[in-house]
């Protein structure tokens, strides 16, 4: 009898005291491909064996189990079979040395980014099943093509409104790319502290206006290799139009040298140039191509 009460007791105590939250739930910020899940350590881990993660995806009626870690570990898990661009809510629960699942937590929804036309991008807002509303929201975008990402429009409504025209999306250079994030909530997680935003997807624009890519066949007008690059870049002509104009321009805005395409092929000397990011821009008859590069 004595055995059995305690057997209850253990059994009964994922469900009360050993129950846990998602701290956060983000976006992986270098590939924008995958999602991962945050919860802090249990002040307590005594008799827990591990914690497990359920997620439920748009047009899904239910949560599935997608995997667990072992308590003792890291404190997140990376949703690696999972499409980021669509509505995906998660949550956790205990699972105690006896098989017993604790009681499962709110669910949390990260932020999906997407692009409309003409500059203006959509996304869905971070939520959580008690309805917490971010903290704010920010737009960021990499010109360069190296994942270096900049503050675009400032804070962003929270809520409500979605949406997002980027004043400056007829200027950006091809391969521009955009993502969303959230301050959401401190979460301190092994082998990371202090993390409190939320990102999306990465979302790269359709097209542009003045840069004249709207035409598909153009977007690669040209090409350059290699990239990076110590002395010299190539740049390869995919026209049959030659004899047009080319410049470089530092990071800076500076330009630090120009001339003339008088052939498909045309190797450029930088051996003087300093190390740093560069954009390459190509001429055209009424329209412009930009391709940034780095100088090692």
């Amino acid at each position: 009898m004595g055995l059995y009460l305690l057997t209850l007791g253990l059994s009964s105590l994922s469900f009360s005291g050993l129950s846990q939250e998602v701290c956060l739930v983000t976006c992986d910020f270098q590939t924008g491909e995958n999602n991962l899940i945050m919860w802090e350590e249990l002040a307590d881990n005594t008799n827990l064996d591990s914690m497990l993660v359920y997620r439920k995806s748009a047009g899904e009626s239910s949560f599935s189990k997608i995997g667990s870690v072992k308590i003792g570990g890291p404190t997140f898990f990376t949703d690696d079979q999972v499409d980021t661009k669509v509505i995906n809510q998660y949550r956790i629960a205990t699972l105690d040395s006896n098989g017993v699942v604790g009681a499962p937590s709110m669910w949390h929804q990260p932020m999906t980014l997407d692009y409309v036309d003409n500059g203006l991008f959509t996304w869905t807002s971070y939520e959580r099943e008690d309805g917490f509303e971010p903290y704010y929201i920010e737009l960021l975008v990499d010109e360069t093509g190296l994942g270096i990402y900049n503050l675009a429009g400032g804070e962003l409504q929270a809520s409500g409104t979605v949406t997002w025209l980027d004043d400056e999306f007829s200027s950006r250079p091809v391969g521009t790319t955009y993502f969303v994030r959230a301050e959401v909530s401190p979460c301190n997680i092994s082998t990371k502290a202090n993390i409190n935003t939320s990102r999306s997807n990465i979302k790269q624009a359709i097209s542009t206006g003045s840069l004249g890519i709207n035409d598909a066949g153009k977007t690669n007008f040209f090409n350059i290799y290699p990239n990076p690059t110590s002395d010299h870049l190539q740049i390869v002509l995919n026209d049959t139009e030659v004899n047009t104009r080319y410049e470089i321009i530092a990071v800076s805005g500076e330009l630090v040298l120009s001339g003339t395409l008088d052939q498909k092929e045309t190797n450029l000397n930088l051996s003087q140039l300093a190390s740093g990011f560069y954009t390459v821009t190509v001429y055209a008859t009424n329209q412009q191509f930009k391709k940034p590069f780095v100088k090692q």
